[in-house]
């Protein structure tokens, strides 16, 4: 895979799920920081920021799918999604 995309083998992370995937990278995030996520995004996406926004004042900031990229600013984090839809999978 790491061929396939031109990155090194050491760069690649084989994880068993996405929410795992996600809750890692939740976990890393500093207290206070921004995350920008699509609206309707898969709630196993959006759920361990949520957490984190009670825990260590993490911000999770919700936009339009289409308008995502207008939101993101200097103070934006993370942009957490999928490359799927929620809504049609």
């Amino acid at each position: 895979f790491a061929e396939l995309i031109g990155a090194a083998p050491e760069e690649i992370a084989l994880i068993p799920t996405v929410s795992v995937g996600v809750a890692t990278v939740a976990a890393a995030l500093p207290a206070g920081a921004r995350v920008l996520v699509p609206r309707d995004e898969f709630p196993s996406v959006i759920l361990p920021f949520l957490a984190l926004a009670a825990a260590r004042g993490v911000t999770v900031t919700e936009a339009p799918y289409r308008e995502l990229a207008e939101h993101i600013g200097p103070e934006t984090a993370l942009v957490a999604l999928s490359l799927t839809r929620a809504q049609s999978g």
